[in-house]
């Protein structure tokens, strides 16, 4: 079916879990999702927006969710403050130290570089003073890192860092590329959604 979505003119439809959307989506040209109103214990990469919860909470959510399914040991989830265009942490995943994050400016270290340049850092072989990981059995460190920007209107509203003990293979880092879109969208309307309230 893939070949056939390849050559194929007319406007496709496809649907499936996460596995056949992973496999079909290097082909799309445009995204359309519909939200069904059940759980499925099927697997998804994307948590529902819950309005209620504050953003710091839902940023965590999707930290988590990427950890769960792209084997990640530690997330960092930045957001852009529209006052100051400071980079500041909003949320982290299996952080350990008691300091948080430190904020960025646009251009300022790795992760800026990557909001100025809106392109997604793929980083191998850390330097094992880089960052620690705790867990009840010690510590570690991760030697990969991605580094991805969440554009909006072509602005670099946010960047997500993301490490992993194992390296990110070419599908992993362009999914999360793609998912980067859909989460920009996400964390604009739940902003959006809790000025309104």
């Amino acid at each position: 079916s893939i070949k056939t979505a390849e050559s194929y003119e007319k406007p496709m439809f496809v649907m499936g879990g996460a596995k056949i959307y992973q496999e079909f989506l290097p082909l799309v040209d445009k995204l359309f999702i519909s939200e069904i109103k059940n759980n499925y214990p099927g697997d998804t990469y994307f948590p529902k927006i819950d309005f209620k919860e504050p953003i710091e909470a839902y940023a965590e959510r999707i930290l988590q969710n990427l950890a769960k399914h792209f084997e990640l040991v530690l997330g960092i989830f930045y957001l852009k403050n529209e006052k100051t265009s400071v980079f500041q942490p909003l949320s982290t995943f299996a952080w350990s130290s008691d300091i948080p994050p430190a904020s960025f400016d646009i251009g300022e270290g790795l992760t800026g570089q990557v909001a100025k340049n809106k392109v997604l850092m793929k980083v191998d072989n850390i330097p094992d003073d880089y960052i620690k990981i705790l867990s009840g059995l010690g510590s570690g460190s991760p030697k990969n890192l991605l580094i991805v920007p969440l554009l909006l209107n072509k602005e670099t509203i946010g960047i997500i860092e993301l490490a992993s003990l194992k390296e990110f293979d070419k599908v992993t880092e362009w999914t999360i590329k793609y998912l980067a879109k859909i989460i920009a969208n996400s964390i604009i309307t739940k902003l959006k959604a809790d000025q309104r309230n």
